[in-house]
């Protein structure tokens, strides 16, 4: 339990099988754009093969912005220092019970304002326009819901961890079919969740976890309509 040290991508890849990983509990809920909590069940219990998309543009993309993210990110916030990066351990939730739950962290963080540790979690995406970051789920004090239920799994896997700041790296090309394409404008917008806001949600999400992976070591196959009330609301 605690931190798994893992040396290369392919280990990362081995070692994920044996976990539940943080990006994984929005499909557990039902909540994830990408996965249903019944092609999870077949991936971690081997009827199925999880596909490297490493190669993918927007995977891509997401990584080569990552060093830049941390980077901005004590420039933006001067009380922010980037303690550690870690590219393929995991954090094993050592909670009784749960220690089939991981989390890989894009980054780990100081606040010297306040003197707590905590986690970077890194995202890039693009909108239409500014007024359709609230419909994208970045409104003034919310994620999107999957991201939401991955930063409370991670608190769940990092129990030194007393925050998340979540660094949104947003495009917006502002094109539009009868007009000439214009450059586009990239901006970033940051959400801080603490762990004092966020304990009934976490959980939440460890106790559904909990449930899924009993149907994973049962070899019993989930129900397929599931619901969530966790929204990615951060309380002020």
């Amino acid at each position: 339990m605690g931190l798994i040290e893992i040396g290369s991508r392919q280990q990362w890849l081995a070692e994920r099988k044996r976990h539940l990983q943080a990006s994984e509990a929005a499909a557990v809920l039902g909540c994830s754009p990408w996965m249903t909590a019944d092609q999870l069940f077949d991936l971690k219990t081997g009827r199925a093969e999880e596909k490297d998309i490493g190669d993918s543009p927007a995977i891509q993309r997401g990584v080569a912005s990552e060093p830049l993210v941390r980077a901005l990110v004590p420039i933006d916030l001067p009380e922010m220092t980037v303690t550690a990066y870690r590219q393929y351990d995991i954090w094993q939730c050592d909670e009784p019970g749960c220690e089939f739950m991981g989390a890989t962290l894009d980054g780990e963080l100081h606040d010297s304002a306040r003197n707590e540790d905590g986690i970077l979690e890194c995202k890039t995406g693009s909108v239409r326009g500014l007024r359709n970051l609230a419909e994208r789920g970045w409104g003034a004090d919310e994620v999107p819901q999957h991201y939401y239920v991955q930063i409370l799994a991670q608190l769940a896997c990092c129990p030194w961890a007393r925050f998340v700041l979540v660094s949104g790296r947003l495009t917006c090309d502002w094109f539009r079919g009868n007009e000439p394409q214009r450059m586009p404008m990239v901006f970033t917008e940051y959400r801080r969740l603490d762990r004092s806001d966020a304990e009934a949600d976490i959980q939440s999400v460890k106790d559904e976890c909990k449930k899924f992976w009993g149907y994973v070591t049962a070899d019993r196959r989930p129900p397929l309509t599931i619901t969530t009330t966790i929204k990615g609301v951060f309380s002020k």
